[in-house]
């Protein structure tokens, strides 16, 4: 399986680490956060990763010619031109590339102890066209789940505004995405005409496709892209060594 890692973001929630160099050479314990990202895929056994490219684009790209790409296939994905965010970012990707496989989508500001092997086992037998890496924690935004864990809307705690992919009269159960998926062939065909989307709104459009949470709660995720979870993020990854 072939992965993208997202770092065209702006981090302007890292701020102001972020105003002379990316969100994904910010530092944890001495590494990047790419690079964290890379051993996690590469230890995994994904050796062939996509990695889109805007906010001080030259940067990354010299930080991984000078470590000669951590030893994996590294393709560029230039949206110096043009931020495409999460959707569009991966419709380029797909499209220019031709996938005609399943793609793993990793945020580069995620540090987890999720086993990914385990996730990209749990997806393909699944048989689900998209499967989400979902947490039961604290959030400002829901995806919502049936009982069978098919992504049924999203919901707005602060707001109250919903979503809805399908209704139903199933009680359904709230999660956090955890920025992690594994997107498959047929997804590319709902994605949206627009060269600039969000990933999430491909997910909530009423279609045939089988969009499926994967519950992980009993595992860790820190979103290391703001700066009151830099040092827990440290913190974890101490402890994990």
């Amino acid at each position: 399986m072939k992965a993208m890692i997202l770092a065209a973001g702006l981090g302007t929630r890292l701020k102001p680490l972020t105003d002379h160099k990316p969100k994904a050479l910010v530092e944890l314990n001495g590494t990047t956060l790419l690079e964290h990202a890379i051993n996690k895929l590469s230890q995994a056994g994904i050796f062939t990763c996509f990695i889109n490219v805007h906010h001080y684009a030259d940067l990354v790209i010299d930080f991984l010619k000078s470590n000669n790409n951590f030893g994996i296939d590294i393709i560029i994905s230039d949206e110096r031109d043009r931020l495409l965010e999460t959707g569009g970012g991966i419709k380029k990707v797909i499209q220019e590339h031709q996938l005609e496989e399943d793609l793993l989508v990793y945020n580069t500001d995620i540090i987890t102890d999720l086993s990914i092997p385990d996730f990209i086992s749990a997806h393909q037998h699944s048989k689900a066209d998209a499967t989400l890496s979902v947490k039961n924690r604290t959030s400002s935004r829901y995806l919502l789940f049936n009982p069978q864990m098919e992504l049924c809307a999203w919901k707005h705690a602060l707001n109250g505004q919903y979503k809805w992919r399908k209704k139903t009269a199933e009680e359904l159960e709230p999660f956090a995405f955890s920025g992690i998926h594994i997107i498959g062939k047929k997804v590319q065909e709902h994605f949206q005409e627009a060269d600039k989307f969000s990933i999430i709104d491909t997910y909530l459009q009423d279609s045939p496709l089988l969009i499926q949470g994967a519950d992980h709660s009993k595992y860790t995720f820190i979103d290391a892209g703001k700066p009151e979870t830099l040092g827990q993020a440290e913190a974890f990854i101490k402890n994990q060594k």
